[in-house]
């Protein structure tokens, strides 16, 4: 019998406005770790303003020991329903129903298909599932859900974040989403 009462996953979100690179990516992981039980298998940070985004890589691979992350540069962050210009967030997740395979690679720019392609198979690799629990949990929600449900909520995702294109090689997007297919589908 499933209690009721426990979650199925937690998110903690951290941010910090401190101008410090290395200190601001220190505090908002550390605010986002402490509304967790566990350890995140999983974190989102994003920036807005002049960071170093090798002093934030430095300090959160310290704070978030063991946790891949990702994440980039934006316009703006969002928090409380407030807008920073300047600031860095970090959201963590828990959820022991997670499976979560994370891999880069630079020169996208040079052959975006092949290195999309490359970059998804060695994600997917990453990914380690439960033989028993996770294929169970399929069939749950097949058995308690109808067709909408099972549908809207897809049970797999793939997030994919791109750095390094240069202003001449803007729309060779469609190369790297064609990558990703070539692994995935449609």
């Amino acid at each position: 019998m499933v209690n009721k009462d426990t979650k199925n996953i937690e998110v903690g979100i951290g941010v910090s406005t401190l101008v410090d690179s290395y200190n601001a990516a220190k505090e908002a992981a550390e605010r986002a770790l402490k509304k967790l039980s566990k350890k995140p298998i999983l974190s989102f940070v994003f920036y807005a303003g002049d960071y170093d985004p090798y002093k934030l890589s430095e300090s959160l691979k310290k704070f978030l020991v063991d946790t891949e992350f990702v994440g980039g540069s934006a316009p703006s962050i969002f928090y409380d329903e407030k807008l920073f210009h300047y600031g860095v967030i970090v959201i963590s997740i828990y959820s022991e129903f997670l499976r979560v395979g994370v891999a880069s690679s630079d020169g996208v720019t040079k052959k975006p298909f092949n290195i999309s392609k490359k970059t998804t198979l060695e994600s997917l690799e990453k990914i380690h599932l439960d033989k028993y629990v996770d294929p169970y949990i399929q069939f749950s929600r097949i058995k308690k859900g109808d067709i909408r449900s099972i549908i809207r909520v897809p049970s797999f995702m793939l997030f994919v974040f791109t750095r390094g294109f240069k202003l001449k090689n803007v729309g060779r997007e469609v190369d790297i989403i064609n990558g990703v297919t070539e692994v995935i589908g449609q």
